[in-house]
């Protein structure tokens, strides 16, 4: 038997990705001027928003479910501290009383 010799396995011609069209995006990136008149006259709005209402709407409530975790959390450090503060938070202090003062002088 005689073996014919065999050509190398043909390789793509480039590893590049199909051309943008091909994803559906417009070849600049993605600026607000291809989705619609909103994001075209509002260039701070951002994509996943339709209104800037509904984009000033969502920042509010982010900053105040942020806050209330803030709360949430030192609350919940204060509170623990105190639980497993061995000497009942007396142990540290230097301050005297007023009733301290008066029996020293």
């Amino acid at each position: 038997m005689s073996e014919t010799p065999s050509a190398a396995p043909e390789k793509p011609a480039s590893h590049a990705p199909p051309p943008a069209a091909a994803h559906g995006h417009d070849g600049h990136g993605h600026g607000h001027d291809a989705h619609d008149p909103i994001h075209a006259a509002n260039p701070n709005l951002a994509h996943h928003f339709d209104t800037p209402l509904q984009q000033f709407e969502a920042g509010k409530l982010g900053i105040w479910l942020f806050l209330l975790t803030e709360v949430l959390f030192f609350a919940g450090l204060f509170v623990a501290y105190t639980i497993t503060d061995p000497c009942g938070l007396k142990c540290g202090s230097t301050r005297t009383t007023s009733s301290t003062r008066s029996s020293a002088r």
